[in-house]
């Protein structure tokens, strides 16, 4: 099992728990709102980084950048337009449990990616990957000292050169 998807799934579990505060106790649409959109942005963030091997995975992790991302911006909008007009109605439990309760999706999503994550095809995935990177940063480093390497002897050729153009004139006084 692994230990990253683990906590990442207690954390979106535990969030989401919280999130039902707001939900309870919100006296204006911005405190529900701007809870909603700071439980929606770090997911959408989350996934943005994730490099999934399998078909399946790609498609949850597509969802978990586009869902977050678009949910986010839609709270925001409506954000901005609630404190042009007013929206009361908003703040009646009709839409409130639900998005509550859809927002629970979000666990699903982080438990399924605990259990298709931590498979040792996954991890292995995941290794070689790492490697591949360390690799490539390794021969970059290696490529850019060699291109220093050679400006700098370029350089002293060509200050050698130019000194070696230049005759000594002494200076006249008048």
């Amino acid at each position: 099992m692994n230990g990253f998807y683990l906590i990442r799934a207690a954390y979106v579990f535990i969030c989401w728990g919280i999130l039902i505060v707001p939900v309870l106790t919100a006296s204006s649409a911005i405190q529900f709102h701007a809870s909603l959109m700071l439980f929606y942005l770090p997911l959408g963030l989350d996934y943005w980084k994730h490099q999934p091997k399998d078909s399946h995975d790609q498609w949850r992790k597509n969802v978990g950048i586009i869902l977050p991302s678009a949910l986010f911006c839609v709270f925001l909008i409506i954000t901005i337009i609630s404190n042009e007009v007013s929206l009361s109605w908003m703040l009646s439990g009709y839409w409130k449990y639900p998005i509550w309760l859809l927002s629970g999706f979000f666990v699903f999503l982080a438990l399924r990616d605990l259990i298709s994550f931590s498979s040792e095809a996954e991890l292995a995935s995941r290794e070689i990957t790492k490697d591949n990177q360390r690799e490539r940063a390794f021969n970059w480093r290696k490529e850019n000292d060699e291109r220093l390497a050679h400006y700098r002897h370029t350089k002293t050729k060509h200050h050698i050169a130019k000194q070696s153009r230049k005759s000594p004139k002494k200076k006249r006084r008048r």
